[in-house]
């Protein structure tokens, strides 16, 4: 099995419209097997600006990591009016 080197691929990112969570992987074929499709697909929608599953905005990136965007003004009212 071959080793994959992290700093060959270009960061894709992953936004999912429904849960605002914003996922950056290492390559296209990091980002295409976590979401169970091909590395095509995944450069096509990057290419499209479409979403795929009507879900995900596949965007390329800058840095790998896991971002929760999730926490928006709205939730901290939310918190302080209870």
């Amino acid at each position: 099995m071959k080793k994959t080197n992290l700093f060959l691929g270009v960061p894709v990112q992953v936004l999912n419209i429904q849960t605002k969570d914003l996922l950056v992987y290492n390559s296209k074929l990091s980002a295409a097997k976590a979401i169970g499709v091909s590395k095509s697909t995944i450069r096509r929608y990057i290419i499209s600006k479409k979403l795929l599953f009507n879900k995900y905005l596949i965007t390329q990136g800058t840095c790998p990591g896991i971002i929760n965007i999730n926490n928006t003004p709205k939730d901290k009212k939310k918190k302080n009016e209870k």
